[in-house]
């Protein structure tokens, strides 16, 4: 795609507590749409992390959940991310949202899904593996079309707390892993990127910063990222740039 427009989804207000005899909740809400629309402060819909989630993340993490069980976490994912039910004062559910911005994208442009979290909590849930199956497909013969990142139209990005505040994210003892995966493509049809000098940028912000392990990979193919995902060793924040 070579222009995007985007849908702005902000999660805040969270409630809860990791422990199971706890529930979680948080607020869902539109800010901005293709069409110029968003959501109010008081149109905001509240949803609840279901039951048996957070185990369901703890397998993802293990790679222990099969297609079926992946589909299954993806769509409560949907369920959270872009709620199909409303608020008391909401005129239009952000699933109904996400449905009319597809409508209205031009075919040569794409759906740029930009997710902002408010709470460190929130931020850790791999919202990537959001799903939304097509209506009309039996749940029987679902498969891998209905994850949004694997859809050429769709582009997941989250950007950074506006606030400026989150709490802290309590640290084990190893580093933080920071994996930065810069590629130029295979192709001449894509605009020439300045990697050398965005590689450079990383590289100032992150001297002599501590507690951090930094694994640059360039030229940032396909091998390298199966390679990245497949280890054992945990990255912890992914950094991307370049054409796909």
């Amino acid at each position: 795609m070579n222009r995007y427009q985007n849908l702005t989804l902000v999660l805040t207000g969270y409630k809860g507590s990791l422990r199971k005899d706890k529930s979680e909740s948080f607020l869902v809400r539109v800010e901005n749409s293709p069409d110029g629309s968003y959501q109010e402060d008081k149109e905001v819909t509240s949803v609840e992390i279901p039951p048996g989630f957070r185990n369901s993340l703890k397998r993802l993490e293990s790679r222990d959940l099969s297609i079926e069980e992946l589909i299954e976490l993806g769509e409560m994912i949907s369920s959270l991310l872009l709620p199909v039910t409303s608020g008391p004062e909401t005129r239009k559910t952000v699933r109904n949202f996400y449905h009319s911005s597809r409508g209205k994208l031009k075919p040569e442009h794409g759906l740029r899904i930009q997710i902002r979290a408010e709470n460190a909590e929130l931020g850790k849930i791999p919202w990537e593996y959001v799903y939304v199956p097509d209506p009309e497909m039996p749940p029987s013969r679902r498969g891998r079309e209905g994850f949004l990142d694997l859809d050429r139209k769709i582009s997941i990005v989250r950007l950074e707390n506006r606030s400026g505040h989150i709490e802290n994210v309590a640290r084990e003892k190893d580093d933080l892993r920071v994996a930065v995966m810069l590629s130029d493509g295979d192709g001449t049809d894509w605009p020439i990127l300045n990697l050398d000098q965005e590689e450079v940028h990383i590289l100032q912000a992150l001297e002599g910063v501590d507690g951090v392990e930094l694994n640059v990979l360039r030229p940032g193919t396909l091998t390298q990222f199966e390679d990245l995902v497949s280890s054992s060793e945990k990255t912890e924040i992914f950094h991307f740039s370049g054409h796909g």
